[in-house]
């Protein structure tokens, strides 16, 4: 069992993009403003007297899924590693050909610990092998021997031909990465083309560099092409950055790929379009695939004093604190301390603190509050220490009890709704159709001092109704804020068209239609009768009495609009309704 590292570092860098490098990190994190606070100091102030403190973790780890990004096109190293003048130059003898198996630590210090990358679900990598057109396989199977310079006997053929069929794909070199895989000449225009590679950095930061400088394609040797391939141990991150990556159309179809494929073929993940059997050119363009998990880490958050090397642990909310200090207490440093879990049994601990200070309070130290209300005509807004029942703008100032002055605005509106008017009811038979006038956006119903319904229309239609009843309704229209006083009072009754009658009582009316009088005759009454005469709205337009000596009535419609009339008799023998049309 490997013993755990542990190592510590403050981060203090300034990120012009995120994780425009790969190297893990767990950083300070303003999630609120989408700022990195890494070695910042925050000064609190009246308007933000705290400060919430999240983590901005970065630590891709092994997988077998993988994700693809661009990235800004910023190589990390020059091209030819010049400034490594220990870089490592390596010269392909023969054209189409693997390297020999090559170790990750080659080169480095004998106590360096082993560069291991974790590749499709192999975590404990360290050994590859180059292929000169542009590979960097993890199948050592396809490596040319040791004595391969001096003896081409003993090489081992890189594939120059590429099929139509795009990755995944079995016929294809397997566990392996195109970075990217095209036909190239390092035989071509007198040896030119260079090839370079160089693990840079320290544990646990390293990073293989891969560099293809200036190489032509095959049966275009005025075509060259200039790549980098870098590998992130611990995070296991690929990078790609193409300062040129031409085309030679007429050989081998002009096809590359740019990507990666697992152990057997059946895996690939790809970067954009590049695949087979396209053809594709880039310049200045840089890619990245990244593991789609993270490694194993754990967080704490610890505050000390600017004055003591003393510090205790934060308790935090799904990673995150609230930050603040008072005067008494004075500048507070936050520190985050994430302890990473990598994949060869290490720990890796970061820490990242910023500095927090305490407000002041200044003269006419201010922050404004603004507060949109509503209230409904005839009343009064009393909160925040206000009292108005006007619609407006007002402010006040109120001193808190940290020594700032706050200023509270108050936009306030005045909702007024009418209270529904015209209210009127339309009889008949079986129902009573209630209509009105109003702006409310809902309108309650009310029969005989009961809430029956509620509507958004302004017509309602009451059926849950029997003859013989006298109904009376008022309405109260309401909205989101506001509800009106009742409407004015309508009574009404359904319409009696069928009555019983006593089969000794005839009843002639006549003519019917008319356009000038009515004439009411009754045989077999013994009593009588009253007499009422109104429209479809129930509104009485005449009454009058059928006295049984007269043996007759005339009813005058002369001035009366043309349309349906109801006449209404009752008394005890009956109680009947007969229906006019005035022409």
């Amino acid at each position: 069992m490997k013993k755990p590292l542990a190592l510590f570092f403050i981060i203090n860098l300034f990120f012009t993009s995120l994780y425009a490098q790969s190297i893990i990190s767990s950083l300070i994190y303003d999630s609120i403003n989408n700022t990195v606070l890494s070695g910042d100091t925050i000064q609190l102030n009246c308007a933000n007297p705290s400060i919430v403190l999240s983590s901005r973790i970065f630590a891709p780890g092994a997988t077998n899924n993988y994700v693809v990004e661009s990235i800004p096109y910023n190589p990390p190293f020059s091209f030819d590693l010049n400034e490594y003048p220990d870089r490592i130059y390596y010269h392909f003898p023969y054209d189409d050909v693997w390297s020999q198996v090559m170790d990750f630590n080659f080169g480095q210090p004998s106590n360096s610990p082993s560069f291991n990358f974790s590749f499709y679900g192999q975590n404990t990598l360290n050994h590859y092998v180059i292929g000169s057109n542009g590979l960097l396989s993890f199948d050592t199977t396809v490596a040319s021997g040791t004595d391969f310079f001096t003896n081409n006997a003993s090489s081992n053929l890189c594939e120059w031909s590429l099929p139509n069929n795009p990755i995944p794909n079995q016929s294809i070199y397997k566990n392996c990465i195109f970075g990217p895989y095209h036909d190239m000449d390092f035989q071509a225009a007198n040896g030119v083309g260079e090839m370079y590679f160089k693990v840079i950095g320290e544990y646990p930061y390293r990073k293989f560099v891969l560099s293809f400088y200036d190489v032509p394609l095959f049966s275009c040797p005025s075509q060259r092409v200039t790549t980098m391939l870098v590998l992130y141990e611990t995070i296991n991150v690929i990078e790609f950055y193409m300062q040129d990556k031409p085309i030679c159309p007429y050989w081998n179809g002009g096809k590359a790929i740019l990507g990666i494929q697992n152990v057997n073929g059946t895996q690939a993940t790809v970067v954009s379009n590049y695949n087979l059997p396209n053809q594709w050119q880039a310049t200045n363009e840089a890619w990245r695939i990244r593991p789609n998990s993270e490694l194993n880490y754990s967080s704490k958050w610890f505050k000390r004093s600017i004055s003591s090397n003393n510090r205790i642990e934060v308790s935090s909310t799904n990673g995150s604190i609230n930050a603040y200090t008072d005067s008494i207490e004075g500048g507070q440093y936050y520190i985050l301390e994430t302890s990473f879990y990598t994949l060869n049994g290490d720990t890796i601990t970061i820490s990242d603190s910023c500095l927090v200070l305490p407000q002041t309070a200044l003269a006419n130290s201010q922050y404004g509050t603004t507060i949109n209300a509503k209230i409904c005509g005839g009343e009064t807004y009393s909160l925040n220490g206000f009292s108005e029942n006007l619609a407006g703008n007002y402010s006040r100032i109120v001193q808190t009890s940290n020594g700032c002055d706050s200023t509270i605005i108050l936009n306030l509106l005045v909702d007024t709704i009418q209270v529904p008017t015209n209210l009127t009811i339309i009889s008949d038979t079986n129902y009573l159709q209630l209509e009105w006038e109003g702006n409310g956006e809902t309108y309650i119903i009310y029969r005989d001092g009961d809430s029956i319904e509620s509507t958004t229309q302004r017509i309602y239609i009451d059926s849950n109704v029997v003859h013989g009843i006298n109904y009376c309704y008022k309405l109260r229209a309401i909205n989101t804020t506001c509800e009106s006083e009742l409407s004015n009072r309508e009574c009404a009754m359904l319409l009696n068209l069928n009555g019983e009658i006593d089969s000794k009582i005839s009843i002639s009316l006549y003519p019917n239609p008319t356009n000038d009088k009515v004439r009411i005759e009754i045989k077999g009454l013994n009593h009588n009768i009253d007499i009422i005469v109104y429209d479809i709205n129930a509104k009485i337009i005449n009454n009058c009495k059928y006295i049984i000596s007269d043996k007759k009535l005339e009813i005058d419609f002369n001035g009366v609009s043309s349309g349906i009339y109801y006449i209404k008799l009752c008394n005890k023998e009956l109680n009947i309704t007969k229906k006019i049309i005035v022409q």
